[in-house]
């Protein structure tokens, strides 16, 4: 009787450490994307670019972070702010305009139309042309990015 008792505790501490390995393989496992973020500033003089969006891209993988007023962005990969996977990432600037005229309607739908004006060096925009390339890991906490202006 004394043998069955203890075969039944040793079972069910068995499947509760288990379990708790599991649970904390699922847990650590599922986060590891890194935080990061920077700012885009002109080679030039140190401006900060104030619109845009940098991206960076690793084949199927995209993360975004839109250039804020003082020329900050922090990356996001599916949700805002959540960092992105360890890996290799080429990086670009979208949207990165002025737009001037275009007055809009009551509906908000612009009247005439708008003029768009580029706000940094055209190569910056596609990923093609942008030339930058970073390698993103657990040390890496900020990339800052200078452009060249239009």
């Amino acid at each position: 009787m004394l043998t069955l008792k203890f075969n039944i505790k040793k079972n069910y501490l068995m499947r509760k450490f288990f379990y708790l390995l599991f649970a904390l393989v699922v847990l650590t496992g599922c986060d590891n994307n890194v935080p990061l973020s920077g700012h885009v500033t002109f080679s030039d003089n140190g401006e900060v670019l104030t619109a845009g969006t940098v991206v960076f891209v690793n084949g199927a993988t995209q993360a975004r972070g839109e250039i804020q007023p003082n020329g900050s962005y922090v990356l996001g990969f599916e949700d805002i702010k959540n960092g992105l996977p360890s890996g290799t990432y080429s990086v670009y600037i979208d949207n990165a305009n002025r737009y001037e005229g275009g007055e809009l309607d009551a509906n908000g739908i612009p009247k005439s139309e708008q003029k768009i004006i580029p706000l940094i060096n055209e190569k910056h925009t596609k990923i093609e042309t942008a030339g930058l390339t970073v390698e993103v890991n657990g040390s890496l906490k900020k990339y800052d990015i200078k452009v060249e202006r239009p």
